[in-house]
This record gives C-alpha cells, structure tokens and sequence, in this order.
C-alpha cells in the first residue's frame, strides 16, 4: 500500500482525524475505505472476505521484507544456493 493512503487509513483508524484540505465528498470515501481495516500493536491489518486479518505492508517495506525473506533459509533461497554451489576440490 502507498505511503499517502495507509496514512490516511492509520490516522483515520487510530484517531478519527482526517487528510487536510480532504473535502466531503473524500471524508465520505475515507470513511467507506477503512471498513475493513484495525490497527493490532499499532500496525495496520486489512480483514480479508472470509475473516483473516492480514498485516498491511507500506510500498517502502516490501523491498526490505523480500530481502529478508531471500536471505534467509526459510526463506529458501539461500539453502537453494548451499545445494546449488559447486563445492572446491
């Protein structure tokens, strides 16, 4: 999610607060949009359609997360590469 919009949506969720120079028309959308959206140890979760909360990623963070996740042996990148890397000798 951008940066502007899970603003708007954590402010919104946290304080009730919105976006200056929002109109009423915006007000209104905002209001509509955060439906679905909590806040849980101050990170903001989106309610799927059968009920799973998922934690909701700012654009900025995927690239970090994906990293994390590569490098990792969870991850399996990096036990891919142990079994794939010609050995010395």
């Amino acid at each position: 999610m951008d940066e502007k919009a899970y603003t708007d949506i954590y402010n919104y969720q946290s304080s009730s607060t919105y976006p200056a120079n929002a109109s009423k028309n915006d007000k209104r959308a905002l209001r509509q949009k955060v439906q679905p959206f909590t806040i849980i140890n101050e990170r903001l979760h989106h309610k799927g359609c059968k009920g799973k909360l998922q934690q909701v990623v700012k654009v900025a963070e995927v690239q970090d997360l994906l990293q994390q996740m590569y490098a990792s042996v969870i991850g399996g990148m990096s036990l891919w590469a142990e079994c794939h890397t010609p050995k010395d000798g």
